[in-house]
């Protein structure tokens, strides 16, 4: 069961108004409930499942007025013999990319596992993509990426009949390590930059372009609180910063809020939708208007739905 959402505080308030954040993580082209290397029905994964969970929030989140937004965090396009065969035979018309499309999501995120299989196929996989696909600490070194930076994004905020735009700015980090990990891949051909620094430095970057909320897709563990430069798993070192409103995290299949949940109890909103699409991640942010007239986050929660919830 969901616990109450302060969406609950949105519906029909004219001095509040919501925002509800949907996010998927570490898929690895787990799109039905079936092991295929096992060759039998596994309950606990599938995104079709997924997909009622996030129609369902997203319903939810409209009822009360509140804007949405819906993101993946990366490492969806491998682990499965039905990736293998995407990409060995549908890579034109990838189903997974045909899935977010249909769904409407407004990013997604490239985690470590996402470059598997090569530079090349993963151009040809993201041209299909419908919206922007994100990757911040790494580069190519010569020619152009299928992948940008940020993304810049626009919800209308309901304050009851008034309605007032916001700039919402993502960015998205992955492990450093992927260029040794993918080095078979990936050696030469770009270059990946600390994924703290690249988080400051991007969700500033993104402030001074105006934007009034930024979430952090971080495809990444918790970490610790002090982790040293080029560490791996950094979630816990990106609550704590000014810039950053949200975080959905991934990479380690934890699911957050959970334990250990203990360490995220101030500082920006964190959920991890495990894997496998076994949960979605929500957020949900109530705002309010400054005496600027500018939107303010008075309240938040984060919250996880499991996909052992929804029939077959």
């Amino acid at each position: 069961m969901a616990p109450i959402s302060p969406l609950k505080q949105v519906h029909g308030s004219k001095a509040k108004a919501g925002l509800r954040i949907l996010a998927t993580t570490d898929l690895h082209m787990n799109l039905t409930s079936f092991d295929y290397y096992a060759d039998r029905n596994e309950p606990s994964v599938g995104f079709t499942r997924t997909v009622s969970l996030i129609r369902a929030a997203r319903h939810e989140a409209e009822q009360a007025g509140a804007a949405v937004l819906l993101f993946d965090n990366g490492d969806s396009l491998q682990g499965t013999l039905l990736g293998d065969w995407a990409v060995g035979k549908a890579v034109k018309d990838h189903p997974l990319m045909s899935a977010f499309g249909r769904l409407g999501y407004d990013a997604i995120a490239l985690g470590n596992h996402d470059f598997g299989f090569g530079l090349r196929v993963l151009d040809q996989i993201l041209s299909h993509s419908t919206c922007p696909v994100l990757c911040s600490n790494m580069q190519r070194r010569t020619g152009a990426q299928p992948w940008q930076r940020k993304a810049i994004l626009t919800r209308h905020l309901r304050f009851g009949d008034q309605s007032i735009p916001v700039r919402i700015g993502a960015f998205s980090i992955l492990p450093p390590q992927t260029a040794k990990w993918e080095a078979h891949q990936l050696e030469g051909q770009v270059v990946v930059a600390d994924a703290v620094a690249t988080a400051i430095a991007a969700s500033a970057e993104l402030r001074r372009e105006g934007c009034d909320l930024v979430v952090a897709l971080a495809h990444s563990g918790l970490g610790h609180a002090d982790t040293a430069p080029m560490s791996e798993n950094v979630t816990l070192q990106l609550v704590g910063l000014d810039d950053i409103d949200a975080i959905i995290a991934g990479h380690t299949h934890q699911t957050v809020p959970e334990a250990p949940a203990n360490e995220l109890a101030s500082g920006a909103p964190v959920v991890m939708p495990g894997s496998g699409g076994s949960h979605l991640g929500v957020i949900d942010l109530v705002f309010e208007l400054a005496e600027n007239g500018k939107p303010s986050i008075t309240g938040q929660s984060a919250h996880l739905r499991a996909i052992c919830t929804v029939q077959d």
